[in-house]
């Protein structure tokens, strides 16, 4: 828990109202550390546009091919060629 600042356990909670205190902290220092995560992943993906447009065609073949019920080795194709003429 160094990352949200609850310490590594040299100074302990005495009281049961301690132990909670401390529980909640972690509980809002690890969401708020995800939310910042996730928010500096956004923007990394953000900066590639094109790579994002590769993505995004890749997850609707996928759907596509869930709702026609494609399924084995030609799924397995049509990702590998997804992936081969994806523009970065």
């Amino acid at each position: 828990m160094t990352i949200t600042s609850i310490g590594y356990g040299d100074i302990v909670p005495a009281s049961m109202l301690e132990v909670q205190a401390c529980i909640a902290m972690m509980v809002v220092s690890s969401t708020v550390w995800a939310y910042v995560v996730g928010k500096a992943c956004t923007t990394v993906m953000a900066m590639n546009p094109l790579g994002q447009e590769s993505e995004q065609a890749l997850d609707e073949l996928n759907q596509s091919m869930k709702e026609q019920g494609i399924v084995g080795k030609l799924c397995d194709q049509l990702r590998d060629y997804m992936r081969e003429v994806k523009v970065l």
